[in-house]
This record gives structure tokens, sequence and C-alpha cells, in this order.
């Protein structure tokens, strides 16, 4: 095999904590990554999916908008002794609710 040097510069705890995950797995850090680079030729890209957290106004900002989309009714749930989500069928009646009825009974 032609091999070349490869360097570059990585956290120490990142370094770390791969060598352990590498030896549990039977192979040094530069098998380990030699096999990375391998996938990545392999797969002709990042061999997983990169992806950001989105963050909680983030999320709640879509979740906002998907209730408007879909006119969905907002009400208040309490929790029942047992951990359960309940309506009180005064506030929300059953017939003018009935998919938030089957969403708190089904999930």
């Amino acid at each position: 095999m032609n091999e070349t040097r490869v360097n570059f510069r990585v956290d120490k705890t990142t370094k770390s904590h791969a060598e352990e995950i590498f030896k549990e797995l039977g192979m040094s850090l530069s098998t380990g990554l030699n096999v990375y680079l391998a996938q990545v030729v392999r797969s002709r890209g990042i061999p997983f999916v990169l992806e950001t957290t989105p963050s909680r106004s983030a999320l709640e900002e879509r979740l906002r908008n998907t209730i408007k989309l879909k006119n969905i009714p907002i009400v208040k749930l309490d929790v029942s002794e047992n951990g359960h989500a309940v309506l009180d069928d005064k506030k929300y009646p059953r017939e003018e609710y009935p998919n938030v009825y089957d969403w708190v009974e089904n999930g």
C-alpha cells in the first residue's frame, strides 16, 4: 500500500475518548481513522447525517406554526394522580374537541 502521513489538530479529550472506543473495537486510532476515511471515499460523502439541534425557541416557533396551519385548538391539560393527561370536559366538550380527546386517550 502506498501510504502518506496526515497531521491534524484535535482536542485532547476527543482524541482520548476516540482512542478508548477504537481500543474497545480492537483497533488503534490510526486504523479507526483509516476506516473512517475509507467510508468517506466509499460513500462519496460524510458517512453519517450532519444536523444541528434546533434551539428551544426555534422548536417553539415551528410548533406554533404547525398549530396555526393545522388549525389545532389550544387547550390546557391537567395531570391526573397517575400521571396521565386529562381535559376539563366542561371547558372543552368532547364533541367540540374530538381530536384532542383522541390524542389524550390514545397518544
